[in-house]
Parts: structure tokens; C-alpha cells; sequence
């Protein structure tokens, strides 16, 4: 058996990657199960031993993709995305086309320094809104987000995992560690070529369809309807509601002012605030509790004692279809008087509650946000049928510490590109930092990393380490080699490209750079080309995912949000993946081959 084994480790190894990379494009199983599976297969059959296996450990990449999710997730916390979303959206009815161009440098900017999964996730609902403030469908601009936001990654080492994993990878075989920005020259290429595409030819090919705005609604559905009280000293008192910065969020939408006994509902924005005024609203679970942790709002009835209990928590609970509960008003609650319990807001799917929360009478499936003690919580679930009792992902926006947020992203982005320490020690001392301001807590930091991306990407690491040991890298080399002799670095780049944007249309990204990247230093240095040329063209060819939706995450999310269909994709990508691709291996040849 060790004979075997040993006679036929290239091949062997390489059949247990195909049998990985089929795995991965049927999709039986998660792509890290797939992943772990195929590293641990490598080393039962003895290609690693336990120190070379646990060695991918050490590999800085993964440490440092993990670093920038929590950078990434400082902004998303603090409201930063959410402000300059607000901006967009209140500029886009008087200047449409201004608007895209800033919603398009901005999407580049931000994808080209931060993950860009968040950054799609936050601008989702904000480019339907912008789609409905212009007349035109949600499909025509759903696909140029993820895209946009793909070709923004490009532009910086930073700017996606793929990146930072390739480098990883071609330093563990003895290359230099790239610079922040060696790649933003072709990033820019890259990304011109991709804006100019999409500007001259991908328009016309985009679908014109209003299904994504049947199929996800209008947004209404993510609001909660509430009423907040202006507290004595609020420094609302005096301006019209409009100029009123805490409100003014696309979040936040006010329906009437109560004072005293008199409702005024028409031109809310321009009613002066006073003191004591109850502004009946409809607002975002994040920014409802942003209202609520805020000196100049009460929101519900909740004492100034119990809003600073820190035992209190925040729950959803859906109203069940049974009788006791049906009917009743929010203020008529069993056992909720005294209990120290408060209803922060409820939610109706597509319809509104009212006239007031409190007043508001229960519908089966309705969603209460309650904040209390959890043992008064379950109590008063348990008492008129609450299901579903669970605490609420939202957290309020930490808006007054956004300056930090970024103060510390650009630090990252300057210190190391000034060469003073490495991207990974950086990130971790912002990191650091953030969490000593409370800038963002240490649950949601931990909670930002996704640790099956971290999970896939050891396993591949290991992969990738067993493969050449079992000399199955040797092997694809010695097969290619002959094929590509006496042809122009050009052709080899474009070949290089072309099958590992292939299979990340097929399959992971990171596996694909994982595997594609040893096999193009050894190739390229055996043709006598730069391996840092290689190594750059599959950095470029795993981010190229523009063909169908299962690519690249930010197509799956734009894929679903928008009902599109996988034609659609393969209609507007495949052309952008060639064309793109061209040009980006004629820009990598001219800076290290011409």
C-alpha cells in the first residue's frame, strides 16, 4: 500500500483535487466541509504529517482577512455606510446622474478598502430605493453593484480576500510580500475597462424587469412602527422636524406629532418640535434603537432607571396565531404594567399598525421589539402566546464614533503602505484600539469574522502544501509545460487568467487561488516569465466572477435581492469576464514582462 501510495502521489493527489473542486460545484455540502475533507484525505494517506499540517496555522493571510472583516464591521457599526447611503438617496431625484457617478466612486472606494460582502448587503436596499426615486427597474442597477464592487476589490492588496490570500501563498513559496498598492495600477485598468463596458454595452444587455421590487417589497416590512417622546433639554426643541440631524435618516420615517390632545399629520417635516411632543414614526430596528439610547428621545414608555438597567436586553417575539393576545391593544398586554417590560415598536408585514403603538390592536404574525429583563421577558411571552422570543441582531448606530472608524482604516491603509509594518499588525492594533473606545463591542467583532471563509481557507492552505509534497503541482507543470513552449508571456498570462476565472465561476474563489497559485509560480518560472506576473494574474482571474451568479458572494446576494435569473448573469458577465481579462493581462504584461 505505501509502495502505491508513494509510486502514485502526483496522481492521486490530483485526483483528490478534482474530487474537491466536484464537490464544490455540486454543492451537497457547505464548501468548508468540502475543503476540510479534501485536507484531511491528504494527510490519512500521509502526503503531510501532523507538524506540516498544522503548520498552514502560521500562514498571516487568513489572520489578516480576519482582522479586515472587523475593520469592516467597525463602519457598518458606527453608520458610516448608512450616512453616506442617506446622502445618495436624498440627492437622487434632483441629480440622477450625479448621483450614480458618486454611488459608483464610492462603491470603488469603499470595496477597494473594506470586504465588499458588507458593503453590497448595506447598498442593496439603498440602490432599489434609488432605482424607484429614478422610474427605472431595481435589475437595471442591482448587477452593476455587485460588479462595481468586484472591480473596486482589484484596486488594493486589502481589497479582497483573494488578494490577501494569493499573497499569503506566493510568500510561503518564496516570493516577496506585495505591497498595499503594487496592484492598483492594473486594479485601475481593471476597473476602467469593467466602468466603461458596463457604460457602452452592459446597459443594453442588463434585464428591465420590476420583479425585484415584487419580490422583496418595498422595505416597509423592516420598519417598525413606534413613537418617541422629546425629552426636556433635547436639542430637537425649537427646529422644524426636517433639520432635525437624529431623524433626518433615510432609517427613519415620521408619520404625525402628537401635543397634547391634537394630532397634526400633514407636513410633519415642517412642525417646529417641542418639548414633550410624541412623534409617531416608522424606523429601522437599528435606528429605532439608536433613538432609544440617545439623551434626546424616550422611546415608549421607559424610565430613565430601567433605560440604564444593564440587564435589560432587546428581543423580537412574533404574536401566535391563538386567541389570547389577538385583538388586545400593546397597552393591554397581560402582565406588562409594572413588569418593567416596554414594546419599543411593532411590525406588520405590509400593512400599517396605528393609530399609535400603543393603541395599536395584535394581528397574529405581528413582531413586537420588547426590551426588559429576561426572566420578565419569558414571563410575559409565556403569558400571551409571544413566539419566536429571540434577541435582536440590531444594535444602535455608534455614529458619534464614525471618525474613529475611519481614522483607524485610513491608518492601516497609510502605515502600511508607507512600509513601516506589515497590513497584518496594523489591523491589529486598530483593532485593538477600536475595541478600547467601545467603538464596536467584542461579541460584534467576533461576530463580523466569518469563520467558514477562515475555515475553507486553512483547509485549502493545507490543500495546497500537500499537493506539493505529493509532486501533483510538479505534475500539472510537466503537463502544461510542452503545450506552452517558445509561446509569448502574453499567451501564458492569458492562459493563466482564463482557467482560474473558469473555475471560479464554478467554484470558490479562495480555492481556486489556493490551488491555481503554486501551479502558476512553478509554471511561469520553468518558462522563464516573473512568477510575480503569474501570481498577479490569478490574484486578477479569481476576482473575475462576472458570468454567473454563484461566482463570487456579492453576485449570490444581487442574484437573490434582485429575482434575476442565471441567464441574466451569463448574458452581461460573460462578455465583461473576456473583455476584462484582455485587458487586464495586457496591463500585467506591460508593468513586468514588457
Amino acid at each position: 500500500m505505501d509502495a502505491i501510495l508513494s509510486d502514485h502521489s502526483a496522481l492521486i493527489g490530483l485526483g483528490i483535487v478534482v474530487l474537491v473542486f466536484i464537490g464544490f460545484a455540486l454543492e451537497r455540502y457547505p464548501p468548508e466541509v468540502i475543503a476540510v475533507c479534501g485536507a484531511v484525505t491528504f494527510f490519512v494517506l500521509g502526503f503531510v504529517n501532523g507538524g506540516e499540517f498544522a503548520s498552514v496555522f502560521s500562514n498571516p493571510a487568513p489572520i489578516t482577512i480576519a482582522a479586515m472583516f472587523v475593520l469592516s464591521g467597525a463602519l457598518v457599526r458606527t453608520g458610516t455606510l448608512d450616512a453616506a447611503a442617506d446622502w445618495l438617496v436624498s440627492r437622487a431625484e434632483t441629480r440622477p446622474i450625479m448621483t450614480l457617478a458618486a454611488l459608483t466612486a464610492g462603491m470603488l472606494l469603499a470595496s477597494a478598502f473594506m470586504n465588499n460582502t458588507p458593503v453590497v448587503i448595506v447598498m442593496i436596499p439603498i440602490v432599489m430605493e434609488i432605482a424607484r426615486t429614478l422610474k427605472v427597474a431595481e435589475t437595471r442597477l442591482l448587477i452593476p453593484l455587485s460588479f462595481i464592487t468586484i472591480l473596486g476589490g482589484t484596486c488594493s492588496l486589502i481589497g479582497t480576500s483573494t488578494n490577501l490570500l494569493v499573497d499569503g501563498v506566493a510568500r510561503g513559496q518564496g516570493l516577496k510580500a506585495f505591497s498595499i498598492f503594487e496592484i492598483t495600477p492594473i486594479g485601475l485598468v481593471t476597473a476602467a475597462t469593467g466602468l466603461i463596458y458596463l457604460v457602452v454595452v452592459g446597459r443594453f444587455l442588463l434585464p428591465d424587469r420590476s420583479g425585484a421590487k415584487e419580490a422583496i417589497g418595498n422595505g416597509a416590512r423592516e420598519f417598525y412602527f413606534s413613537e418617541i417622546v422629546v425629552r426636556e433639554g433635547s436639542i430637537a426643541i425649537g427646529k422644524p422636524l426636517k433639520e432635525v440631524t437624529a431623524l433626518a435618516s433615510r432609517g427613519i420615517r415620521a408619520v404625525a406629532v402628537q401635543r397634547g390632545t391634537e394630532t397634526f399629520r400633514r407636513d410633519v417635516g415642517e412642525i417646529e418640535i417641542q418639548r414633550a411632543d410624541r412623534i409617531v414614526l416608522f424606523a429601522s430596528p437599528e435606528e429605532l434603537l439608536t433613538l432609544h439610547a440617545s439623551d434626546g428621545f424616550r422611546v415608549a414608555r421607559v424610565s430613565n432607571a430601567a433605560s440604564h438597567d444593564e440587564e435589560r436586553i432587546v428581543v423580537e417575539a412574533t404574536v401566535a396565531p391563538h386567541r389570547r393576545g389577538i385583538g388586545r391593544k400593546v397597552s393591554e398586554l397581560i402582565g406588562v404594567s409594572g413588569s418593567g417590560i416596554a414594546v419599543l415598536g411593532v411590525r406588520r408585514h405590509l400593512h400599517t399598525p396605528g393609530p399609535t403603538l400603543h393603541d395599536t390592536k395584535l394581528r397574529p404574525a405581528d413582531q413586537l421589539l420588547l426590551e426588559g429583563r429576561p426572566d420578565a421577558i419569558a414571563r410575559i411571552a409565556d403569558m400571551n402566546d409571544l413566539v419566536g422570543v429571540d434577541i435582536t441582531s440590531a444594535r444602535p448606530f455608534r455614529r458619534a464614533k464614525a471618525p474613529l472608524a475611519v481614522g483607524a482604516l485610513l491608518a492601516v491603509i497609510v502605515v502600511s503602505a508607507l512600509g513601516f509594518a506589515s497590513i497584518q499588525n496594523c489591523a491589529f492594533v486598530a483593532i485593538a484600539a477600536l475595541l478600547l473606545v467601545r467603538v464596536i463591542d467584542a461579541d460584534e467583532a467576533w461576530r463580523s469574522i466569518r469563520g467558514d471563509l477562515l475555515i475553507l481557507i486553512f483547509a485549502m492552505l493545507a490543500i495546497g502544501m500537500a499537493m506539493e509534497k505529493a509532486g501533483t503541482i510538479q505534475l500539472v507543470v510537466g503537463f502544461v509545460q510542452p503545450l506552452l513552449a517558445g509561446a509569448p508571456p502574453f499567451v501564458v498570462l492569458i492562459v493563466l487568467y482564463a482557467i482560474s476565472s473558469i473555475l471560479t465561476e464554478i467554484v470558490t474563489n479562495n480555492a481556486v487561488a489556493v490551488v491555481v497559485t503554486p501551479v502558476a509560480i512553478s509554471l511561469a518560472t520553468a518558462l522563464g516569465i516573473d512568477p510575480r506576473a503569474a501570481v498577479v494574474t490569478v490574484m486578477f482571474g479569481a476576482s473575475a466572477s462576472f458570468a454567473t451568479p454563484i461566482g463570487y458572494q456579492t453576485n449570490t446576494l444581487v442574484y437573490t435581492a434582485g429575482n434575476y435569473r442565471f441567464l441574466d448573469f451569463v448574458k452581461v458577465g460573460a462578455p465583461m469576464n473576456i473583455i476584462v481579462g484582455l485587458t487586464t493581462t495586457a496591463a500585467i504584461h506591460f508593468l513586468y514582462v514588457a
